[in-house]
């Protein structure tokens, strides 16, 4: 598995760190796509064909959410590495801060906003009348809960720049066990 020292990332086989720092990665974009396929499947199974089709419906607006916020972690990360690497202790402590800070207050404005505004949303996105209801709570309720899939996202970036990419992936599939 990937180490958790940057110190250990930064010396000896470069290309050997890089691949023991990257398995944890693939594995939990695996390990996400067969969240993603079961939980399509019981959707399917349980409420039958319309709520499959709802919570097809809404994957484009919930994929564009999750690839602003990745690339919110993304650019956080980036500045969370640099203060880490350069061992600057008050500068890597306020990017952290400041990138939780900033998480949080967006994850509660998608919440407020999202909630309210999945109606026209489905309308804009042409959802079919069929589904609507379906997506429209479907839709609602993963606006409920983005706040935690924002902290896990940030939380992992923070843990990643810092050279553990180990921790997100136990801490992705103790969550999606339970």
């Amino acid at each position: 598995m990937a180490k958790s020292s940057t110190m250990d990332m930064t010396s000896g086989n470069i290309r050997k760190e890089m691949i023991l720092f990257a398995i944890p990665l693939l594995a939990g974009n695996v390990f996400q796509q067969l969240y993603n396929t079961i939980d399509s499947i019981i959707v399917g199974q349980v409420v039958g064909p319309d709520g499959l089709g709802a919570v097809t419906s809404v994957a484009p607006a919930i994929n564009t959410l999750v690839g602003f916020f990745m690339g919110f972690s993304a650019g956080s990360s980036v500045v969370i590495s640099h203060y880490f690497g350069a061992k600057n202790v008050p500068g890597l402590r306020r990017a952290v801060h400041t990138s939780v800070i900033c998480t949080f207050i967006m994850s509660i404005a998608l919440m407020i906003f999202g909630f309210f505004l999945t109606p026209g949303l489905l309308v804009f996105m042409s959802t079919p009348e069929s589904v609507m209801p379906l997506a429209k709570q479907y839709l609602q309720i993963y606006f409920l809960g983005i706040t935690g899939l924002m902290l896990y996202n940030i939380g992992s970036a923070i843990l990643r720049a810092v050279g553990d990419s180990v921790r997100p992936l136990i801490f992705l599939i103790i969550t999606s066990y339970y």
